[in-house]
């Protein structure tokens, strides 16, 4: 029974990753961001203004503010 449900979890994943990475994709384009994943003790990446050819970077210390104060930080660079 272990062996079923692991094949049919594997069978599930392989159906869900297409649409998580068009969903991913989809948010990337619309927002601008670049999200920095490899440095995971910080809030990095970059956020492009096609309009006026500015790229802003986003560095942000999760310790250093309140979830809130974060968005925030996040929706004034957009």
């Amino acid at each position: 029974a272990a062996a079923l449900s692991k094949a049919a979890l594997e069978k599930s994943l392989a159906a869900e990753e297409p649409v998580i990475r068009h969903q991913l994709s989809l948010y990337a384009h619309i927002s601008k961001i670049t999200w920095r994943l490899d440095v995971e003790e910080r809030i990095m990446g970059s956020v492009s203004d096609p309009r006026g050819g500015d790229i802003r970077t986003i560095d942000i210390d999760p310790t250093a503010m309140s979830q809130y104060e974060k968005v925030n930080k996040v929706w004034e660079l957009l």
